[in-house]
């Protein structure tokens, strides 16, 4: 005959592989009192040992008073699974652990139902991805060491699926696919110190009057106040790429919130290169609370080939390279007047995907008051037209001109880039009233 000992040591068996299975807390509940039931009487004694267990501990009748009420109460109860489970995952030496797929499996996991509970993943994740589409947010890493781990949030089927080199494990989503995903992917970055080289949003087949799509700006708001309010941290980022593809009106401006939110999350100082795409070659219109952050004013490279400029340019002056898919008239003049008024300290470099008329740019720039006039030229035909202004205390600043390349330096006194500066006129400048 199986004894009370034999059962209640089958139900902490139970609760062990509902653990190793990565179920909720109450589905390991579900799961100890399907079995219970399943034995005529078992759950009368437990209740019974549980009343006698009580009155000992209680001790005097006039004590009986002060006790919570107890009928139903039966000794595997909700927290008493919690507990029993959260002494496996202490047990687990999850803190010791690697980045690797069981173990972000095991992070996420113990997340949702203990999220209290520390974690210390060491990490040598170099690359991060999320992509949205109409009912997923997809959280993809990748590794030097590790095969890529790729995490899907499923708004249709309300599971977050966790792969990795043909390898699937399945939880179950416990608010919502914006809300977990952001608690998750904070959660993961939490306690690591690796640099991402790169992180890319992907924001794809949008359409945005979609009624039932995937909200990454609501996403991407969330996981910036996770991380200021719950975690205080940032994302060491050097290369950032934000992508929308299929949209109707393209990076409008909308979307700057979400290069805002984006920014404010990662690391000031660390990011170097934003680039931004879209299909659609319209404006990128870059709001000033993102051009307002110290993200934005540390940048180095800015590459929007696929979207035009579409406000000052004085906002690009800190970069060394900046990509825009066309220079109209307009923004011609704009560098002209941006650049001479308020030199560079380094050299800048515009590129453009597009060509621009060179003899166009000539007469503009000869208009400016500081445009020096060069009144010898050099016969020998060169890769770069060259133009000069003064600025300063007999200082030039000097333009090299391409069909899609403006190569924007101080050239005299400091004498930079004599390859493409040949013929800087410092003869002239006694000609020119300052």
């Amino acid at each position: 005959m199986t004894t009370l000992q034999q059962l209640t040591d089958q139900v902490d068996i139970i609760i062990e592989n509902e653990f190793q299975s990565f179920h909720t807390v109450r589905q390991a509940h579900n799961a100890v009192w399907r079995y219970i039931r399943r034995h005529d009487g078992l759950e009368q004694i437990l209740k019974n040992a549980f009343q006698q267990a009580r009155q000992m501990l209680l001790g005097a009748p006039g004590a009986s008073r002060n006790r919570e009420e107890s009928d139903g109460t039966v000794i595997y109860n909700l927290d008493y699974v919690k507990g029993a489970m959260t002494r496996m995952a202490i047990n687990s030496n999850i803190t010791r652990r690697a980045w690797n797929f069981d173990q972000v499996c095991v992070a996420m996991y113990i997340r949702r139902i203990f999220p209290d509970l520390a974690e210390s993943p060491e990490n040598p994740v170099t690359f991060l991805k999320i992509t949205f589409s109409y009912d997923y947010i997809d959280v993809r890493f990748e590794s030097e060491n590790y095969p890529r781990i790729k995490i899907r949030y499923d708004k249709s089927t309300g599971m977050t699926r966790i792969s990795s080199g043909g390898v699937e494990k399945v939880l179950e989503m416990g608010t919502n696919l914006e809300t977990d995903a952001a608690r998750d992917l904070c959660f993961l970055l939490s306690e690591t110190k690796f640099e991402i080289e790169t992180m890319v949003i992907d924001i794809q087949r949008l359409e945005l009057c979609h009624p039932d799509e995937v909200g990454h700006e609501g996403f991407l708001e969330k996981l910036q106040m996770i991380m200021d309010e719950e975690y205080d941290m940032t994302i060491k980022v050097k290369n950032l790429k934000m992508k929308i593809f299929e949209t109707e009106k393209g990076w409008a401006a909308d979307d700057s919130n979400s290069l805002l939110s984006v920014l404010l999350c990662v690391t000031s100082g660390c990011l170097k290169t934003l680039s931004l795409r879209t299909l659609n070659p319209t404006d990128v219109n870059i709001q000033m609370s993102a051009v307002s952050t110290e993200q934005w004013k540390q940048l180095k490279i800015l590459d929007m080939m696929d979207g035009k400029v579409a406000h000052d340019w004085r906002d690009y002056r800190h970069l060394e390279y900046v990509g825009i898919r066309k220079l109209t008239v307009q923004g011609m003049m704009d560098v002209i007047s941006t650049f001479v008024d308020n030199p560079p300290r380094r050299e800048v470099s515009i590129e453009t995907k597009l060509q621009f008329e060179i003899p166009t740019f000539i007469i503009l720039a000869s208009r400016h008051s500081k445009y020096i006039r060069v009144t010898e030229e050099e016969e020998e035909p060169f890769e770069y037209n060259t133009i000069y202004f003064r600025f300063g205390n007999r200082r030039i600043l000097g333009f090299a001109l391409k069909r899609d390349q403006i190569i924007i330096l101080p050239v005299y006194p400091e004498n930079r880039r004599p390859e493409l500066f040949k013929r800087i006129p410092i003869g002239q400048l006694n000609l020119i009233k300052k």
